[in-house]
């Protein structure tokens, strides 16, 4: 299976590098500005692209596309067309959007979950392929450390 993965956030890099063993094929996108620590994934750099232009790659080639952190809206024709799934920290349809773990602390919510879903029409929607609960508890460190180590097993 050939998969590309695109992300940019500080979690969403520790999700890919717990994917490095994986016997996936994996190809890996991130954006200019993004926050990891490297731009490399198994040796190779990974492509740094506009999100705006994600129409402009070779998603021919790929099995399924994996939206880790996400912060943009993927274009209908994609969606339709491959496999785009997204993790989303929150127990969706609850929190579906930006910030959805501040939101959930703002709320007083003790728990939450990982969401792996197929994108659909409509923001953070779809049918949801995986969910798995973890603690709000602790310091924002502890709590995307949770995310990482949920979103990392789900992925496998």
């Amino acid at each position: 299976m050939k998969v590309a993965y695109f992300g940019y956030r500080k979690w969403t890099e520790s999700i890919l590098r717990n994917l490095e063993d994986n016997e996936f094929e994996i190809d890996a996108f991130t954006i200019h500005d993004s926050e990891y620590s490297s731009n490399e994934f198994r040796g190779e750099e990974m492509t740094v692209f506009n999100p705006k232009e994600i129409s402009e790659l070779d998603l021919d080639k790929y099995d399924a596309l994996l939206f880790y952190g996400w912060s943009w809206i993927i274009k209908q024709d994609i969606v339709d067309n491959k496999v785009c799934v997204c993790l989303h920290p929150s127990p969706l349809p609850k929190y579906r959007g930006g910030s959805p773990i501040q939101n959930q602390i703002i709320s007083g919510e003790g728990t939450s979950a990982v969401s792996l879903f197929k994108m659909g029409k409509g923001l953070d929607d779809g049918p949801i392929y995986y969910q798995e609960s973890f603690s709000l508890s602790g310091n924002l460190k502890e709590i995307f450390s949770r995310i990482v180590e949920v979103g990392s097993r789900l992925t496998e």
